[in-house]
């Protein structure tokens, strides 16, 4: 009698192992995220839009999306590096909270924290301009050799955690037929990056957006895909 009394009060836990209130805040909080990842991508991409049309003495081919936060409306291009922080930390939490935890997971969220970072102090730290036909800067400067050191390492942290987080995808059950969609999008942030590391000067602005481009798609298709499963 007093052991169906004392299964009767006891909270029924979650599928996760989790009390039902617990769950239901991480799964709000999942919900939140996951938009926030999607919003905060597309705002991005309307004032990079906006800034291409205003900086039209810029040629896009050559010059790269750094070169926007310096000079006239610079605002905008800080405030756009600062959303990609906020944007990236926002998947890196989403995904601790809804994908079972792994050493894969957790190294993947380490990437993307390091991204973040990254994405801050390229905010702090304004570029050296190039000439208008495309190349090296001509004068360099202690804090356009931090963003450029910066740039990288959040580049490389980036190509790893999309290389990395399918295989984490792959650990959960819940998760596991998202391996090879989120394995297309994110394996073109690395290809990406190799054919803008060798393209000449004169075709690098470009190279860069094409970079940018996939790992916005990559940062998109997760936001979808994590709020897809967190409505369910």
């Amino acid at each position: 009698m007093s052991t169906t009394q004392y299964s009767e009060a006891t909270p029924e836990p979650s599928i996760a192992g989790l009390p039902s209130p617990l769950l239901n805040v991480m799964q709000r909080t999942s919900r939140i995220l996951a938009n926030s990842v999607i919003a905060g991508t597309l705002l991005y991409v309307t004032i990079e839009i906006m800034l291409h049309v205003i900086r039209k003495d810029y040629n896009p081919a050559c010059r790269f999306l750094s070169e926007y936060a310096v000079g006239p409306f610079g605002i905008l291009g800080t405030v756009a590096f600062c959303l990609l922080a906020a944007t990236t930390l926002a998947l890196a939490i989403t995904l601790l909270l809804q994908v079972q935890l792994s050493w894969l997971l957790v190294l993947t969220c380490c990437l993307l924290c390091v991204a973040s970072l990254g994405f801050c102090a390229l905010a702090l730290f304004p570029t050296d301009l190039s000439p208008p036909q495309g190349g090296p800067p001509p004068i360099r400067t202690s804090i356009g050799v931090v963003h450029d050191t910066c740039t990288n390492a959040l580049s490389v942290a980036l190509g790893l955690a999309a290389l990395l987080l399918p295989c984490a995808y792959k650990r959960d059950a819940r998760w596991r037929n998202a391996f090879s969609r989120i394995l297309l999008f994110g394996i073109f942030i690395p290809l990406f990056l190799c054919i803008a590391s060798i393209l000449p000067w004169h075709w690098r602005g470009l190279g860069q957006r094409l970079v940018v481009a996939s790992g916005l798609i990559w940062m998109v298709a997760n936001g979808l895909l994590l709020r897809a499963k967190v409505l369910k």
